[in-house]
């Protein structure tokens, strides 16, 4: 029998978005999770996979039953096919986690529909107590987490956002968490290379933040005022975790003017995320690769609490990565640095919250 991909069908977590054929799940840590009884089970997937070489494919994790180890991995290599996710030699009820390893700023994925060989229909997972959204670049996605500095060369085989820190902690906080994060990305500007003097801020979290898949919008050509925008009713956390400065810091470059901007930025985003988000508690880190702009997202919380006289934001820096805990590719951190940095959010959110 065919599903839809459909909350009636299906657990749902990351913002997703429907056009004439299916279900879009673009950003890192999306995932499907139900319950099914047969024994064949696919899923008929579509991909942007020929606009990209092998070094930037979608990669989807498959979790049967086990909910701690992989079944299958798979690498979306076409546009359009039919994956096998699952077999066994009799019926039987399973559970099935499904989830996109790789980030939104690469290949990109749509479920069509989950077949599988019996009449039976699927059963939703339950959603947690407790929620959380990461909102974040690269390192929040878990570029290069399974490759090594001066070996491997990034490619999104090496990406797996559920051995960063933020999946991590989520999973330590029995919460179900929404990630909304991309690679050389900022709050005032994205990567940019010491010899650039002007800012990448053509495509910057903020806006992204505000619509449910800026990406898949941009790329279907809409005008902009057409783009879907994000109904935050859809996932209400309790928590918010910022990671954003990173990138920034390549182009702030320690320049008073420039860092002023990224507070005043920092500052605006705050606001329209707690504008969409009365409720929710905000942690702001940062520090993990760089901590040149820890003293300005510290100073941008503050800034932010003290006009608003809002209580429920803190700021919280990471340590340092070490060079004994290893690099993954272009100086990111390893998943023993994820691990250290997942701790320490865990202990401060709990600190916090009382969870």
């Amino acid at each position: 029998m065919e599903f839809r991909v459909t909350p009636e069908n299906v657990k749902i977590l990351g913002r997703y978005l429907y056009d004439e054929n299916g279900c879009w799940l673009n950003f890192s840590a999306s995932t499907l999770e139900f319950d099914c009884t047969c024994s064949r089970l696919e899923a008929k997937i579509h991909s942007n996979a020929t606009s990209w070489n092998d070094q930037f494919h979608t990669r989807v994790a498959v979790f049967i039953d086990d909910m701690e180890t992989e079944a299958k991995r798979i690498t979306l290599d076409t546009d359009d096919a039919t994956y096998l996710l699952h077999e066994e030699p009799a019926i039987r009820t399973f559970h099935v986690k499904i989830v996109k390893l790789s980030e939104a700023a690469f290949g990109k994925m749509r479920i069509d529909s989950i077949i599988t060989d019996t009449d039976s229909p699927l059963v939703p997972a339950p959603y947690k107590t407790r929620k959380i959204e990461f909102i974040g670049d690269s390192i929040t996605c878990g570029y290069g987490i399974e490759g090594v500095l001066g070996v491997d060369p990034f490619k999104t085989a090496q990406e797996n956002c559920l051995k960063a820190f933020a999946c991590r902690s989520a999973k330590a906080l029995d919460a179900d968490c929404q990630l909304i994060s991309w690679s050389a990305n900022g709050t005032t500007s994205g990567w940019v290379d010491p010899d650039v003097d002007e800012p990448s801020d053509g495509f910057l979290i903020p806006m992204i933040y505000q619509y449910t898949d800026a990406a898949y919008s941009n790329d279907s050509g809409l005008a902009k005022e057409l783009w879907d925008r994000w109904d935050s009713s859809r996932f209400t956390p309790d928590v918010i975790v910022l990671n954003l400065g990173t990138n920034d810091a390549s182009y702030t470059r320690g320049i008073p003017e420039r860092i002023d901007r990224y507070v005043r930025e920092y500052v605006a985003f705050l606001e329209d995320i707690r504008k969409n988000n009365p409720f929710a508690t905000i942690f702001c880190t940062l520090g993990a690769m760089d901590q040149a702009l820890c003293p300005a997202v510290e100073r941008a919380t503050h800034e932010y609490a003290e006009k608003y006289k809002d209580n429920k934001i803190h700021y919280m820096p990471y340590e340092l990565q070490i060079e004994e805990d290893g690099y993954a590719p272009d100086n990111h951190p390893s998943e023993k640095t994820h691990i250290k940095m997942s701790k320490k959010l865990v202990a401060k959110i709990k600190e916090v919250m009382g969870w």
